[in-house]
């Protein structure tokens, strides 16, 4: 079963988790084909830690097929630059927007750091929440943030990319800030205050935001609780220039956050199925997957985003402020509250594909987008977005 793929931003390649994590690259010309294209070749990197015991010295060797499924995509060759198999699956996998670094982890709350070049291991960091659902790097690749079961997020130094390198100090900082699994957390930005802002959400129905500072404090600055949704949140992206941020949900639900105006409007696609994953094209549209199999491009429209109109439906949700934060969780009679505009969007969203099984996990290279499905191992497809 593949969890997860992600393409680095600066290269072909792309790190698939599953029962294994592996790198692959697509090769640009037929001159850099490899007679061994297909199989993985074990490239296990130099053990630097003590915590080893934790990975498994297996070879491993498998075949993951690419099958392309429109016939205007050139197919591409393609091979295994590095794979490692944990004891237990490997849930996410995540490049930093550099590319130097790939981060994965999984069920058994490992979480491996790599040098994206030499694919030599650069650290190894324990979850103490339990196992890991989401990862992400900062901007200024300073800081990798892991979140999982047990509401924690982790946030763990890299020394690498320390100004100053003969500190050798390892810093880690660790929060509870839900009740339940946290299935989605990323960095937001870095204020001009010195501060990162972090973005969560998972199986407690709430959207939050959170502050941290370098010397390990945290603050809850918003809390938005879905009392209109019975799910739980699944995915959270920001747009390239951080001005607008889109969560799914397991009813297959999307809502649009602008961070300038503090609009927000959600899409209610009754019929749709759980959201697995969302990419961003732009600050008003969005390519998404459901695990019913379907690919989906929608355009939150300029229109329906400024202006407000007394046809729209709107439902109240409950925000808790650090000061309150747990008076506020458990009531529906907050003082404050954020409204959600409601658009019906079966006319105007986008089919992209439709594949006969669930969709986990897609990404995108220039015009082709590379998805996975829950319910068939080892195999990748490949199609056009237009």
């Amino acid at each position: 079963m593949i969890y997860q793929i992600d393409f680095s931003p600066v290269s072909l390649d792309f790190a698939i988790a599953s029962e294994s994590v592996s790198i692959y690259r697509f090769l640009s010309n037929k001159n850099q084909k490899d007679e061994t294209k297909l199989e993985f070749q074990t490239n296990n990197p130099p053990k630097k830690k003590d915590k080893t015991d934790l990975l498994t010295n297996d070879n491993l060797k498998a075949e993951i097929e690419i099958e392309f499924l429109t016939n205007n995509i050139q197919s591409l060759e393609y091979q295994c630059l590095y794979t490692e198999r944990f004891k237990l699956p490997i849930y996410c996998v995540k490049y930093s927007a550099c590319g130097k670094y790939i981060a994965y982890g999984g069920k058994d709350g490992v979480v491996v750091l790599l040098d994206s070049q030499s694919l030599e291991m650069i650290d190894i960091f324990e979850f103490t929440g339990g196992f890991v659902e989401s990862l992400d790097f900062s901007s200024d690749n300073r800081y990798l943030l892991i979140s999982g079961q047990g509401g924690v997020i982790q946030i763990e130094s890299i020394l690498s990319s320390r100004d100053d390198k003969t500190d050798n100090t390892q810093y880690t900082f660790t929060k509870i800030v839900a009740k339940g699994f946290i299935s989605a957390a990323i960095f937001v930005n870095k204020n001009i205050d010195g501060k990162y802002y972090i973005y969560t959400g998972g199986a407690d129905n709430r959207l939050r935001l959170i502050s941290f500072s370098e010397y390990g404090e945290f603050d809850t600055i918003e809390e938005i609780y879905f009392s209109q949704n019975s799910t739980w949140i699944t995915n959270i992206r920001i747009s390239d220039n951080l001005k607008t941020v889109f969560v799914g949900f397991g009813d297959g639900s999307i809502l649009y956050k602008d961070l300038i105006s503090n609009r927000n409007i959600m899409i209610k696609p009754n019929q749709f199925s759980q959201v697995t994953s969302i990419k961003v094209l732009d600050n008003y549209t969005i390519l998404f997957s459901t695990e019913a199999g379907f690919i989906y491009k929608y355009r939150f429209h300029t229109l329906d985003i400024l202006n407000i109109t007394k046809d729209n439906q709107f439902h109240t949700l409950d925000i808790a402020n650090s000061s309150n934060e747990k008076q506020n969780s458990e009531s529906s009679n907050s003082n404050s509250s954020t409204n959600i505009i409601d658009v019906e969007c079966e006319n105007i969203i986008e089919t992209i594909y439709k594949h006969s099984f669930s969709i986990s996990s897609f990404t995108t290279l220039g015009e082709s987008i590379l998805f996975s499905s829950w319910d068939i191992s080892n195999k990748l497809f490949v199609i056009m977005i237009s």
